[in-house]
């Protein structure tokens, strides 16, 4: 194989970029141009996108949120309400094992000498797509391990579900819940600080950061809001769901804590696994599998436990920074 080139894709070329993400077996709508330039706008964070090209072919990357320094500099994938990034690979025509093996831990080498050249720490959590992380371990990188829950759609909607979900439908059948699908921004905010007040937490994002996001799934048509509501009207649980080339992703949910006696959450559950497969989703990513109290509730629904995996990387120098920083913090406190 000839020798790969990383450079930085620049705005003109994201479409590129994109098709890149659409194709590969580790693209999410987490990894599209217009996902990450609009985070990173409401972070005030620099983004940019590294292509790994052969000649003038792109053939994967990873796009990053950066944070230039003159003295330490570093990129990162994580980001508010985005639960993984990291490294995206066109598909190898080779349909033999060994070179497209070979092929994959070429690019993803030439990414991870320039991001070590680059930057002076980097992080990056891949989507549960990369499964392998070994051209980064075998160069020191550091790794961890993190879960998703990936529920199978035909589970779901089946009579098979658990006998606590089976009640929770009787009594929201009984409660006269229904659900509809709407746009609704303030009212999607004003649920999601309950949410989050009523567990005496501060919300993970801003009104704003919130609101701009909820205007990008609508334009680019990325996904769709559900609410459930009580016969008179009164809004009990809402739904955001996102969806790609390959997945469908649950990307928030919120509830009124005042109604929550009412079951309507699961009730908008199953209408949206529903909606899901009559559209051909055969699964749907809870983002669930990290957090103890989500992940007990949604046992219930019989979930596969999916693992995804960080690699991080520090130079020395911000090794030997951050020991000092650290020493001098502790004198402070003394």
């Amino acid at each position: 194989m000839s020798a790969f080139e990383v450079c930085e894709i620049p705005p003109e070329d994201y479409s590129r970029w994109d098709d890149v993400v659409r194709a590969s077996l580790e693209g999410t709508v987490f990894h599209l141009s217009g996902w990450v330039t609009t985070v990173g706008d409401l972070t005030q964070r620099k983004t940019a996108i590294l292509g790994v090209f052969r000649q003038d072919d792109l053939l994967g990357g990873c796009a990053l949120y950066v944070r230039p320094s003159r003295v330490l500099s570093s990129a990162t994938t994580d980001a508010p309400l985005t639960p993984f990034g990291g490294v995206c690979i066109l598909p190898s025509e080779s349909v033999k094992g060994k070179k497209q093996l070979l092929y994959r831990h070429l690019i993803i080498g030439a990414l991870r000498d320039h991001l070590a050249a680059r930057f002076d720490a980097v992080n990056l959590t891949n989507s549960p797509g990369l499964v392998d992380i070994r051209p980064f371990t075998w160069d020191g990188w550091k790794s961890n391990v993190l879960f998703t829950n990936y529920l199978m759609l035909s589970d779901a909607v089946a009579d098979t579900t658990s006998r606590t979900v089976r009640n929770a439908l009787k009594r929201a059948a009984k409660n006269g819940i229904t659900v509809e699908k709407m746009v609704d921004g303030a009212l999607y905010a004003d649920l999601f600080q309950k949410t989050f007040e009523r567990q005496n937490l501060p919300p993970p994002v801003s009104k704003e950061f919130l609101g701009r996001m909820i205007d990008l799934i609508e334009a680019r048509r990325i996904g769709e809001m559900w609410h459930a509501k009580t016969p008179s009207g009164e809004t009990a649980a809402s739904m955001i769901v996102l969806w790609d080339s390959r997945h469908a992703h649950a990307w928030s949910a919120v509830s009124d804590p005042e109604l929550r006696e009412t079951e309507a959450h699961a009730h908008l559950f199953r209408e949206v696994c529903r909606d899901l497969q009559s559209r051909g989703f055969t699964g749907f990513n809870l983002q669930t599998g990290n957090t103890p109290q989500l992940s007990a509730f949604y046992a219930s629904y019989r979930p596969v436990l999916t693992p995804y995996y960080q690699v991080a990387v520090t130079a020395f120098r911000t090794r030997v920074a951050y020991a000092v920083k650290s020493a001098v913090d502790t004198l402070v406190r003394r």
